[in-house]
């Protein structure tokens, strides 16, 4: 089974929807534009990347190619994978971009601060590219491969470690568990192991998968996955490594049941305790998805959302006083709950404790908010009925259409959820 990298919670949409797993995710100093302002959208068969504030400022990064799970640096490159390879190209708003291939047959990757490129392929291996340079350092050789990558905190990065079982003269992915490595010194540890199912007692045991990390790369929040697809769409429990402590623990016990999806959980930018959680089983999204904010030094949970309405998408402010988020009227049923069309934008004021509604545009589906502009203004994205995306951006009461026409099909959806990540950098 192929993963590629849904690239921790903070880029979502954040200008430059990141990421990618196997299932279904900035820019600074280079003319015009900054890292919060910039979003990479698939449309159709060409990949664009386009300045929110000003939407004349575009380019044309590649055409012509199945594109999917775009990534943008710190230093004004964007990853993005063309036909299931890897390719890399430099953003320059003034003239065309200087496109190149990396690998073949990619895995995942992610984009290191310092602004290396750090990928595994399918058929194994961890390497890291200096794009500026064009040079490649290997710093795994053999099958094992590396999914779900991401940077902790002084060189650390954690991945889905997948090592090689031969079974009757064939090589089969045979899932370890997760590692941390430090890239000072190539030293990896595997710090939550996978256990096997025990199928005579009916323990499905452990397979667990990487939700996001802490921006102070303290907390590695982890979903605790049974050995069982058809049980984790249902809902898996969270859990979470602290690397100080090197400990690994559940949260909350059956009190946190959330789906396996990068958008379903937000760490605080100011407060690696604090988690906002889209908290509910059911692999449908159209009823018990609640917004809940937990409390890890307090071992506490609050619940946010009103109890009839059910939301996803939900993502801090930089000063961790707000939360986005989208939400729409529960429903028992899926098809309703689509075509009602009425999800709209929302903005909770965590020292308030109070919710503001941010878009009331009927017949539309508002979601994947992000704050752009020092947090004075939003941009999210908008479905219409004929099921067309755009992005939108919003400045007190005015709404404006960035880009129109990003890519939709039905590889996007999953019972109600969409895997943004294939289409852009929100």
């Amino acid at each position: 089974m192929k993963r590629v990298l849904k690239n921790m919670a903070f880029i979502f949409i954040l200008f430059i929807l990141s990421y990618a797993d196997v299932y279904a995710y900035e820019i600074k100093n280079n003319s015009v534009f900054s890292k919060e302002h910039v979003v990479a959208v698939i449309r159709k068969n060409q990949i664009w990347a386009i300045d929110v504030n000003n939407e004349k400022n575009k380019v044309l990064v590649d055409k012509g190619g199945k594109f999917s799970y775009p990534l943008i640096s710190s230093t004004g490159y964007i990853a993005y994978r063309k036909n299931n390879d890897l390719y890399v190209s430099r953003i320059d708003f003034k003239n065309k971009s200087a496109t190149y291939k990396v690998t073949d047959d990619v895995l995942s990757y992610i984009w290191h601060s310092n602004g290396s490129l750090l990928y595994s392929k399918d058929s194994g291996g961890l390497y890291v590219k200096d794009v500026k340079n064009n040079k490649n350092k290997i710093l795994r050789l053999g099958k094992e491969s590396y999914a779900k990558i991401v940077e902790g905190k002084d060189g650390i990065i954690f991945a889905e470690k997948n090592g090689i079982k031969n079974i009757n003269g064939y090589d089969y992915q045979n899932e370890l568990g997760i590692v941390k490595m430090n890239l000072k010194n190539n030293d990896e540890i595997l710090i939550v192991e996978r256990k096997p199912g025990d199928y005579v007692t009916g323990d499905l045991g452990l397979n667990p998968k990487i939700a996001s990390v802490s921006y102070d790369g303290i907390n590695l929040f982890i979903w605790c996955k049974p050995n069982s697809e058809s049980a984790s769409a249902d809902g898996v429990e969270l859990g979470v490594y602290n690397v100080n402590t090197g400990i690994f623990s559940r949260i909350s016990g059956s009190k946190i049941i959330s789906l396996v999806y990068t958008d379903n959980i937000a760490i605080s930018p100011v407060n690696n305790n604090e988690v906002a959680i889209v908290n509910g089983y059911i692999r449908d999204m159209n009823l018990n998805k609640s917004l809940d904010v937990i409390d890890l030094s307090k071992k506490k949970i609050k619940k946010i959302s009103p109890i009839d309405e059910t939301i996803m998408t939900p993502y801090y402010s930089h000063d961790g006083k707000r939360i986005l988020y989208s939400s729409a009227l529960s429903s028992d049923s899926i098809i309703r709950w689509q075509n009602n069309m009425d999800h709209n934008i929302f903005e909770y004021d965590i020292e308030k404790s109070k919710i503001e509604k941010l878009t009331d545009k009927k017949g539309y589906w508002d979601f994947a908010p992000r704050y752009v502009n020092d947090g004075q203004d939003i941009v999210f994205l908008r479905k219409s009925r004929d099921g067309k995306l755009s992005l939108i951006i919003k400045k007190k009461n005015c709404e404006r259409t960035v880009v129109k026409g990003i890519l939709n099909n039905s590889n996007l959806w999953y019972y109600g959820h969409y895997d943004l990540g294939r289409v852009t950098t929100l």
